[in-house]
C-alpha cells in the first residue's frame, strides 16, 4: 500500500470501520501518513453527534417562530399588465382576423353557416375567460381604478 491507497482509504471508510492491517502496516512506516490520519481521525471524531440530541421542543419551537418572523415576505407578483394588453390585443386580433380567413371559408363551405354562430359562442366563451383571469389577477388594481379600494 502507498501514500495514496491511504488517502484513498481515509476518505472512503466509515467512522466505525475497523482499520485493515495493509493500512495499519503503511501507518507505522510512514510518518507522514500517519499525522494526516490522526488529524483525520480528530476532525472527524469532532463531528460525531452525541445521541440524544435536542430534547427541549420549547427551544426549537422559539427557534422556528423566530425564523418565521424573520423569513422575508413574498408577495404576489402579478403578471405585468403590458403584458396581458399584447397577449389580449393578439387574441382579439386573431379572432377578428379568423372571420376573414381562408381556414373560415373551408368550415362554411364544409359545415355551412352554423359554424359562423359556434366559432361565435367558442370564442366568446374563450375571450370571456381571458378577460376574467385579467380582471382576477390584477382585482387590487381594477379596484383601485374604480376607487373602491
Amino acid at each position: 500500500m502507498d501514500c495514496r491507497d491511504m488517502t484513498e482509504f481515509m476518505l472512503s471508510m466509515d467512522n466505525t470501520t475497523d482499520l485493515p492491517p495493509e493500512v495499519e502496516q503503511h501507518l507505522r512506516g510512514c510518518a507522514r501518513c500517519r499525522r494526516e490520519f490522526d488529524q483525520w481521525a480528530v476532525a472527524v471524531g469532532s463531528l460525531r453527534i452525541e445521541s440524544g440530541g435536542l430534547e427541549d421542543s420549547a427551544l426549537t419551537e422559539r427557534v422556528m417562530r423566530a425564523v418565521r418572523n424573520e423569513a422575508p415576505r413574498t408577495e404576489e407578483q402579478p403578471t405585468p399588465l403590458r403584458n396581458w394588453i399584447i397577449v389580449g390585443t393578439v387574441l382579439l386580433g386573431g379572432v377578428f382576423g379568423l372571420r376573414f380567413s381562408d381556414v373560415m371559408d373551408w368550415l362554411r363551405t364544409s359545415f355551412g353557416p352554423a359554424i359562423d354562430v359556434a366559432m361565435s359562442l367558442i370564442l366568446g366563451v374563450f375571450l370571456t375567460g381571458y378577460i376574467c383571469m385579467l380582471v382576477a389577477s390584477n382585482l387590487s388594481r381594477v379596484l383601485r381604478v374604480f376607487r373602491l379600494r
